[in-house]
């Protein structure tokens, strides 16, 4: 399974703001689950960015630069064109290497993985994370980071048995946010599918 890239935001330290980065971003989708609640219960409970930013399923990873907005939104306008809203389903919690908890996709993980994969053309290109070189992208919505072994363990077990469904009839964008040097996260633009 895919592990999440960026430790930093994970533990709360930001390097790219010491390194005097302009922006640290991130592009990601937010689920409008009706039961979104259990969810955030959840990452109450397991999630070291609850509280920071929402439930989120990221397409590209965290990323310091000093793009300029407007010249971003042209970049992903033409990544995502032709890309069409589609349905998201996700279902089961997994784990994966590092005391992540996985909430997984049961439908809509394709076109996830394709505007993974547009997004990181053109300017976004020199951002491609080291670590999805050796372990391909798994769409997920992260609902836990547990660092003791045995505790991380212990909840996969026990949510493993969460049959709950969580459907979104229609994703239609996709959210750029800027991480602040406390790793809170701000909405800088969305894009629209379609």
């Amino acid at each position: 399974m895919e592990m999440e890239p960026n430790d930093k935001m994970e533990t709360g330290k930001n390097e790219a703001a010491a390194d005097g980065c302009a922006k640290r971003r991130c592009i990601m989708i937010f689920p409008s689950f009706e039961n979104l609640a259990a969810i955030e219960e959840i990452r109450s409970k397991h999630d070291p960015l609850f509280g920071y930013v929402g439930a989120h399923v990221t397409l590209v990873f965290p990323f310091c630069s000093d793009i300029a907005t407007e010249a971003l939104r042209r970049n992903i306008e033409t990544a995502v064109a032709g890309v069409k809203p589609f349905r998201l389903v996700m279902q089961g919690i997994s784990g994966a290497e590092g005391g992540y908890l996985f909430l997984d996709v049961a439908q809509g993980g394709e076109e996830l993985s394709e505007l993974h994969r547009r997004l990181y053309t053109g300017m976004l290109q020199s951002y491609y994370p080291p670590f999805l070189r050796e372990t391909p992208y798994v769409p997920h919505l992260t609902v836990g980071r547990i660092n003791d072994r045995t505790e991380w363990q212990r909840a996969v077990h026990s949510y493993r048995s969460i049959k709950e469904r969580f459907e979104q009839h229609t994703v239609k964008e996709i959210s750029v946010e800027v991480i602040d040097e406390q790793e809170y996260s701000a909405i800088e633009m969305i894009i629209p599918l379609g």
